[in-house]
C-alpha cells in the first residue's frame, strides 16, 4: 500500500490530483483524455484522441467528422450493439460508457 501511495504520487495521482478531481466535481478518469478508435464500414479506422468523459457525445461526433470529412447530421455512431441516437447528443462520454480502448463504428 505504502508503495502504491509512493507510486501515485510518483505518476503525478497522488492526493492533489484525487484533490482537484474531487474538487471539480468529476471522477477522475471523466477527467483524464483517452483515445477511441472510430471504424468506417470500409474498413478504415482511425484513432481519436484527446477525448474526455465530460465531453458530450455531439462534441466528438464533430471530432470524428472533422477527422474522417463527413457531415455530422448524416452521421450515425455506433458501439457494439448499440447505435446512439439524436438524444444521446448531449449526453457525456462516461454516462454512454465511452472511454479508453472504445471502439464506435461510424455510418
Amino acid at each position: 500500500l505504502k508503495l502504491a501511495a509512493q507510486g501515485d504520487r510518483l505518476m503525478g495521482n497522488g492526493p492533489q490530483k484525487q484533490a482537484q478531481a474531487a474538487k471539480d466535481g468529476e471522477p477522475e478518469e471523466q477527467q483524464a483524455p483517452f483515445t477511441v478508435t472510430v471504424l468506417k464500414l470500409s474498413g478504415e479506422s482511425r484513432e481519436i484522441e484527446g477525448c474526455l468523459g465530460r465531453m458530450r457525445l455531439e462534441e466528438l461526433k464533430a471530432k470524428i467528422c472533422a477527422e474522417l470529412g463527413l457531415y455530422p447530421h448524416e452521421t450515425l455512431l455506433c458501439m457494439g450493439t448499440k447505435t446512439f441516437q439524436a438524444e444521446d447528443d448531449e449526453a457525456v462520454l462516461s454516462k454512454l460508457e465511452i472511454g479508453e480502448g472504445a471502439e464506435l463504428t461510424v455510418g
